[in-house]
């Protein structure tokens, strides 16, 4: 009896690599959403490698995929909202940054979830931001956060190009958190 156990066929379960791995060689669409139903499959929609992984491979293939990973990342149907941390949310602002689409939401709902920005999180949103063509997508940004805006204030001094829209997006965030006097410096550079 022993023996016909043993010698019986054993179903592995998926391991964190064999989605990393899949995920690493999709190389189009098709691929990506074989990778992501084997991921399910396997239960690692609550793995914030594999599902960082994932935004990564998305940005790869393109906007339509980066969009429709960012969609599906944060919906509150596919992974409790617990789960996210600032690396998953940060990967997936830069990936959204080539295809100008709208970084905002992820960037409110990384706000919403009290997960702290880091010093990647506002080169990656406002690269985001600058490839959209919105102003007011531009002005956004320090305004959302007040303990952004040194963040911010450095990215801003340190980007080889500015414009009025740039300069009012931190202006506008300095008086809206009562940093009035950095308002008026800003503001006399400008």
């Amino acid at each position: 009896m022993q023996n016909l156990i043993s010698s019986a066929p054993s179903r592995r379960p998926c391991t964190e690599q064999q989605c990393l791995s899949l995920l690493q060689s999709a190389t189009s669409l098709l691929k990506l959403l074989q990778a992501l139903a084997f991921l399910l499959k396997c239960g690692n929609q609550s793995n914030l490698l594999v599902l960082t992984c994932f935004a990564t491979a998305a940005a790869v293939l393109g906007p339509g995929a980066a969009a429709a990973a960012a969609a599906l990342l944060f919906s509150p149907s596919f992974s409790p909202l617990h789960l996210y941390d600032s690396f998953l949310l940060n990967t997936s602002l830069q990936s959204l940054s080539p295809y100008s689409l709208h970084p905002l939401p992820i960037f409110s709902l990384m706000l919403r979830l009290q997960l702290p920005p880091n010093h990647f999180t506002f080169p990656f949103l406002l690269k985001a931001i600058s490839a959209t063509p919105s102003p007011l997508a531009s002005t956004s940004l320090a305004s959302a956060d007040g303990a952004g805006l040194g963040l911010a204030r450095k990215v801003f001094d340190e980007s080889p190009k500015t414009s009025p829209i740039t300069f009012s997006a931190m202006i506008g965030g300095y008086g809206l958190h009562g940093h009035s006097n950095d308002a008026i410096v800003l503001f006399r550079q400008m």
